[in-house]
């Protein structure tokens, strides 16, 4: 488990991997393609504390759709999002 990544840097990550999705992910979706991108397991509770810090900026929404999971998706465009993807 990655304990070590800078609080910052795993939100900026999480606001890329949101902006280069075309949908909603889940908190579990966002943590399995964390850890492709940093090469190991970043603890749930860390991936859920700093998706909390991005809503509380305006930079992420969240809803459970008919279900206990929670979607994330991005409040606004992220400066990073690639055009045409």
């Amino acid at each position: 488990m990655n304990n070590s990544l800078p609080p910052e840097a795993l939100r900026e990550r999480l606001l890329r991997t949101l902006a280069d999705s075309t949908d909603a992910m889940s908190t579990a979706e966002l943590r399995r393609c964390l850890a492709t991108v940093f090469a190991q397991d970043v603890v749930h509770e860390r991936i859920y504390r700093s998706l909390e810090v991005l809503e509380k900026r305006g930079d992420v929404t969240r809803s459970t759709p008919g279900g206990r999971h929670t979607m994330w998706h991005l409040a606004r465009p992220h400066p990073q999002r690639r055009r045409g993807s």
